[in-house]
C-alpha cells in the first residue's frame, strides 16, 4: 500500500483525527506529502519492527527525535507529534479536513503537469546530493516548459496572466 501511494503522481494529503499506531503511525508518515492531526490525535511506534519503520529512517523526511526513541511504546499527543516532526500542522478538530481540504484546493489550481514534476523532484531530489538535486530540478523544469513544444497548460499559463484571469490548466 505505501509503494502504491508513494508512486502516485499528486501529493497525497491525510488528516488524522484520531489514533495512528504502529504501521498507521511509521507508514502513513513515510508515504504522505502533508500529514494534519486533531490536537487529540495520538500517535506511537508499538512495535520496533513496524513495516517500512527502517525505510523511514532515510533522509525523505530528515532526521527527527522519533528516530532517535523508535523502540518506545509512549502515545504522543497531537502537539508532541508536531514536534518530533510526525505530522506538518495540529489544528482543532473543527479545523482539521477544511484546512486539509483547503490545502488541496491550493496543490490543484496548479498545473496538473508541474505538480507531478515538482513533486518528482522533491521525492528524488532529497536522496540526491544538492548538486544532482539541482541537475534533476532543472531537467523537470524543461520537461514541464519546454518538451518538444510548449504545453497547452504553459500557453494557458502565459495567456492567463497577460489576461489578468485565473488560468484554467487541463494537464496537456
Amino acid at each position: 500500500m505505501v509503494r502504491a501511494i508513494l508512486g502516485r503522481p499528486i501529493p497525497i494529503i491525510a488528516a488524522v483525527n484520531g489514533a495512528a499506531y504502529a504501521v498507521g503511525c511509521a507508514n502513513w508518515r513515510l508515504a504522505c506529502d502533508f500529514i494534519y492531526a486533531a490536537e487529540h490525535s495520538r500517535f506511537a511506534l508499538t512495535e520496533v519492527t513496524g513495516c517500512g519503520w527502517n525505510a523511514d529512517l532515510n533522509p525523505r523526511r530528515g532526521r527527527t527525535p522519533s528516530e532517535r526513541n523508535h523502540s518506545h511504546r509512549q502515545a504522543l499527543h497531537g502537539c508532541a507529534g508536531l514536534q518530533w516532526g510526525l505530522v506538518n500542522r495540529v489544528l482543532s478538530m473543527t479545523d482539521l479536513l477544511p484546512e486539509a481540504l483547503s490545502t488541496a484546493e491550493v496543490i490543484a489550481r496548479n498545473a496538473p503537469i508541474s505538480v507531478r514534476q515538482a513533486k518528482q523532484a522533491i521525492a528524488r531530489g532529497l536522496n540526491m546530493s544538492l548538486s544532482d538535486g539541482l541537475v534533476f530540478e532543472t531537467e523537470a523544469y524543461y520537461r514541464t516548459f519546454y518538451r518538444t513544444i510548449p504545453t497547452e497548460d504553459r500557453r494557458e499559463g502565459i495567456t492567463s496572466f497577460n489576461e489578468k484571469r485565473s488560468p484554467i490548466f487541463r494537464g496537456k
